[in-house]
């Protein structure tokens, strides 16, 4: 399993810190997929991710727990700041936005002031700005603008919510 380069531990008194676009793509493109999806991670900037549009041979950023078999069932705190610019197109995929499929036990603190502004994402079904499928947790002090797309379960902020 890959580590993190970044700051931190990944627990909830220590978590992993994200400051750049590198260590953005990092947690989301390189380390998601290593088991890190029960880790808390933390933005220390406003981050421009206008060059997600080049990742994955143009389908651009991969969704951070893309389905019932991964999860993100970390935390994930903005503390105030941004990520401009998320582009996604993956037409032909469910589960699809900046978290693919999120899930936490109940009451739990999962995604915090976090805004994600001028998004612009294309999915299949469970289609939106945050999320694709949001299923339990807390969700709280967040926002998403710009431009959400799919067939079913499509919103700008949580395609779908269980909960």
């Amino acid at each position: 399993m890959a580590a993190y380069s970044g700051s931190g531990a990944g627990t909830s008194g220590d978590p992993y810190l994200i400051g750049t676009w590198d260590e953005l793509r990092e947690f989301g493109q390189d380390i998601a997929a290593d088991n890190y999806l029960t880790s808390y991670w933390k933005l220390t900037a406003d981050i421009d991710a206008s060059d997600s549009s080049s990742l994955d041979g143009g389908a651009g950023w991969t969704p951070v727990g893309g389905g019932a078999s991964a999860t993100f069932k970390g935390g994930f705190d903005g503390d105030g700041y941004t990520i401009t610019d998320i582009y996604i197109d993956r037409v032909a995929t469910n589960y699809v936005g900046f978290f693919g499929d999120i899930d936490a036990s109940p009451g739990a603190n999962l995604i915090t002031k976090l805004g994600l502004v001028n998004v612009d994402i294309t999915g299949r079904d469970n289609v939106g700005g945050l999320c694709g499928r949001y299923q339990d947790g807390n969700i709280s002090k967040s926002y998403t603008s710009g431009s959400v797309s799919g067939t079913d379960y499509v919103g700008g902020f949580c395609g779908q919510n269980t909960n």
